[in-house]
């Protein structure tokens, strides 16, 4: 675990915010006293808020989505995790780590990190503005929805209509000014994108890059390799479609392991494989594939971002769609069935077969049993 001690002002008003995730990096706010707080998650991914009183007892637990306000009780050390991070371990070493911060130096403001959130926030909304506005390369023209298609991911374009609705929301507060142009291109991007506005803000918290982050090694033989799709997107609208991107329609394969398993001609064979991978996450989107091309789908996307509730289970080894399971990870850890692990044992070689990895460090990481 990567620890990070947050001591200043500035760094607790930031915390988490605009990271895509914390992997495996935990925030210590350290304070001099315990003392009842305000925390938040605004531009932060789901997050694990774990409180720890003056005897370091941990006194709240609890996973918390994006753009929510928490009141902690009286609380010395607030630690912020990935959900499915298991902080346990490395408690007695984030104690171990934690100054001295009994002396009055060490003091915080508690007005300051509320100032240095909105400033934050409010800067955040305005430059997005001003991305939408040098989009168009010219002042006083209207919002058009081919130059935002053109320039922005869906996922930006979510990002960037939560901005505009947070501005809005502030404009009618007497004690804020924003730029009228700011205001006025809030408006009509929030009406540009009324058609899709619910699946652009799904796709702000579910549909982010991820291949960056993902390891690049073939799962069947250890060399490099990409990830490669294995249900192409159909003719669906682009505010749609974004769920085809997502990592459960992947599969990791080098060149030479795909021409092998004749990727790019046996489309049964990629579904297969990609159901042995994934197991239950890829048979939740499966079912939402199904569902779209057959004449459409209505759900609540707020809290289930990826499908409909019913499609998955309730966290990330069975499938779940909810918010707080929907941050992109690699295939490990996911619940598979024996017929799955013989699907993947098929495709990925004699190493999968026996549970073992041999030369490919990455298949050693899937979990092979039933879970």
């Amino acid at each position: 675990m990567n620890i990070r001690i947050l001591s200043t002002s500035w760094q607790k008003a930031c915390g988490a915010m605009f990271k895509r995730s914390m992997g495996e990096t935990g925030f210590v706010f350290v304070y001099p006293v315990a003392e009842t707080r305000l925390f938040h998650t605004f531009f932060c991914p789901p997050l694990r808020l774990v409180a720890l009183d003056e005897q370091g007892k941990i006194s709240f637990e609890r996973t918390v989505p994006p753009n929510r306000f928490v009141s902690l009780p009286a609380t010395r050390i607030v630690i912020e995790t990935a959900p499915d991070f298991d902080y346990a371990p490395h408690l007695p070493e984030i104690l171990r780590a934690i100054p001295d911060c009994s002396s009055k130096a060490a003091g915080w403001d508690e007005s300051v990190p509320v100032k240095d959130l909105l400033f934050a926030l409010i800067a955040r909304s305005v430059a997005d503005m001003r991305r939408v506005h040098q989009a168009h390369h010219r002042a006083g023209v209207e919002v058009r929805p081919e130059v935002l298609q053109r320039n922005f991911a869906v996922w930006e374009r979510g990002q960037i209509a939560s901005s505009a609705a947070f501005l809005l929301d502030l404009s009618g507060a007497s004690m804020y000014r924003f730029p009228p142009t700011a205001i006025s291109l809030a408006r009509r991007v929030l009406n540009v994108e009324s058609q899709y506005l619910d699946e652009i803000l799904a796709a702000s918290v579910a549909g982010q890059p991820w291949k960056v982050d993902f390891p690049r090694l073939c799962l069947r033989c250890g060399r490099a390799a990409s990830w490669r799709m294995a249900i192409p997107a159909p003719p669906l609208p682009a505010e749609i479609a974004w769920r085809y991107l997502r990592p459960e329609n992947h599969v990791l394969l080098c060149n030479k392991c795909a021409e092998r398993l004749k990727w790019g001609r046996d489309a049964q064979m990629r579904i297969n494989l990609a159901w042995g991978l994934w197991g239950a996450r890829f048979e939740a989107f499966w079912l939402w594939h199904k569902a779209i091309t057959s004449g459409g789908l209505a759900w609540d996307k707020q809290n289930y971002p990826l499908w409909p509730r019913e499609n998955g289970g309730w966290v990330w080894r069975t499938g779940s769609g909810h918010l707080l399971h929907t941050d992109p990870r690699p295939p490990f850890g996911v619940q598979r069935t024996p017929e799955q692990q013989a699907v993947l044992a098929r495709f990925l070689g004699e190493a999968a077969r026996r549970g073992q990895g041999g030369d490919t460090p990455l298949l050693s990481m899937l979990t092979l049993s039933v879970e």
